[in-house]
């Protein structure tokens, strides 16, 4: 991780301090600490540390996948005990992290990302017979995430697409906008016949929440149906109201989602900001160290 850690690399023995300024006026045995906080360091920068937190991310997510609706008690208590473990395992990374960073912890963003993961996953289980909040579970699914910090090209890949979040944000608008128009137009023209007799469930103009629905099915390409059945009712008038949304929403606007993304990664490639063609991934250095072990 870029940590703006000038320590970065120095495998010697040289006591480096990694806090704040004001820290060794304060702290009392504050080399004996710094040692300590060395040894941390070193801990935290091995590649095999970075490797066994992506096998423990890897193993959580698959048990994650295994919870189901009517599942076996045990299968639940085991799922619980799990959820313990894991997130004892991430709290002690990051604490680690924290003790071996020190302030250039938080100066990496992923590393931020992590806290804020850990804390929602302390709560989660600190709450976990509390009901109603079962919705924090939810916030175990970015545990995934971290699997970013140690794959260089999906961590590259994650800053592409949020660096294009603010044109996307641009483009949403501009959708709503055209889904809007298009089921007002629809309402006006086909309110009395669709609230009469509907042409299929749930997908009429018969008020203006189905026609939003109605416009989105036609932007998510399953328009040729509604057509056909808008057309035994009202004949060619329908073609006013799907061909331009299709044309309009569909073949222009979500095709340009497309072409920002395409545009993001022409812009910043994989080549660019590789750091070298010849450094290994800490992945692959990890595995390395575990075969040596």
């Amino acid at each position: 991780d870029d940590l703006l850690d000038p320590a970065v690399g120095v495998m010697d023995f040289k006591v480096i301090d990694r806090n704040c300024d004001c820290c060794g006026k304060w702290v009392c045995y504050y080399t004996a600490l710094l040692k300590i906080q060395n040894h941390f360091y070193s801990f935290v920068s091995d590649p095999l540390f970075d490797f066994m937190i992506t096998v423990a991310i890897i193993i959580n997510t698959f048990f994650m996948s295994l919870d189901h609706y009517n599942q076996p008690e045990f299968l639940t208590n085991a799922l619980n005990v799990l959820n313990v473990v894991f997130a004892v395992i991430f709290t002690l990374e990051s604490i680690f992290k924290m003790i071996g960073l020190g302030k250039y912890y938080f100066l990496a963003g992923w590393n931020i990302f992590d806290l804020i993961t850990v804390i929602v996953s302390v709560i989660d289980v600190s709450l976990a017979n509390v009901a109603g909040l079962s919705v924090l579970r939810i916030f175990r699914l970015f545990r995934v995430l971290k699997l970013a910090q140690s794959w260089p090209t999906m961590r590259l890949l994650v800053t592409i697409i949020l660096s294009t979040l603010g044109a996307l944000g641009n483009l949403c608008v501009i959708l709503c906008i055209i889904i809007y128009i298009f089921a007002v137009i629809g309402l006006n023209l086909f309110r009395d016949t669709h609230g009469k007799e509907k042409i299929h469930p749930r997908w009429g103009f018969s008020d203006f929440y189905h026609s939003m629905l109605m416009i989105f099915r036609v932007l998510c390409g399953e328009w040729i149906e509604p057509l056909y059945a808008c057309m035994t009712l009202n004949e060619e008038v329908c073609l006013a109201i799907y061909l331009p949304a299709l044309v309009f929403g569909n073949f222009i606007v979500l095709n340009l989602f497309l072409a920002l993304l395409l545009n993001a990664f022409a812009s910043d490639s994989l080549d660019k900001h590789r750091d070298g063609s010849d450094e290994r991934s800490k992945l692959s250095e990890g595995w390395q160290r575990l075969k040596q072990l």
